[in-house]
């Protein structure tokens, strides 16, 4: 099982996926890591190196892993591309975004302290709906606890632990 969890920058990707992954026992995969491989790019001329990096970090920890939680924030235009190079694995994907309300997106949450070239950045990925990509399942986290968030992620896919 392949689980990625996406959403816009400061969503609690990296630290829903983190939980998600200890409770369902899976290998976990930092998408913000694979970005700064790209660090000479701006993140639109990156993506699609990203993700093919991160398909292929999935495809090398299926081998070995029953389970991998991914946190990277995909785009719509990513999909296709995440797909098509995943396909050769015959391992279910799951997809959640985590979505709080963009007011509550923009401010300091947990120990992040964003600066204003980052709150600009949320709000033009919540202007592309990368906080709400069309194929996965949305979570509205806004007044979730990071735990509260990976127990409904598990929930909404059912999984067993």
């Amino acid at each position: 099982m392949i689980i990625f969890v996406c959403g816009a920058a400061n969503a609690g990707k990296s630290t829903v996926g983190k939980l998600v992954a200890e409770r369902v026992r899976a290998a976990f995969i930092e998408g913000d890591d694979v970005r700064k491989i790209f660090y000479k790019h701006t993140v639109e001329q990156a993506r699609e190196r990203i993700v093919e990096c991160i398909a292929a970090l999935v495809k090398i920890v299926v081998k070995h892993e029953e389970k991998v939680v991914v946190a990277y924030p995909l785009w719509n235009e990513d999909f296709d591309s995440l797909k098509n190079n995943l396909a050769e694995i015959n391992v279910p994907l799951h997809f959640v975004a985590l979505n709080p309300r963009l007011d509550i997106a923009v401010t300091n949450r947990g120990t992040r302290e964003l600066e204003a070239w980052e709150v600009d950045w949320i709000k033009e990925l919540y202007a592309k709906g990368v906080n709400s990509p069309t194929f996965a399942t949305g979570i509205d986290n806004t007044d979730m606890t990071p735990e509260e968030c990976a127990e409904a992620v598990v929930k909404l896919l059912k999984i067993e632990l």
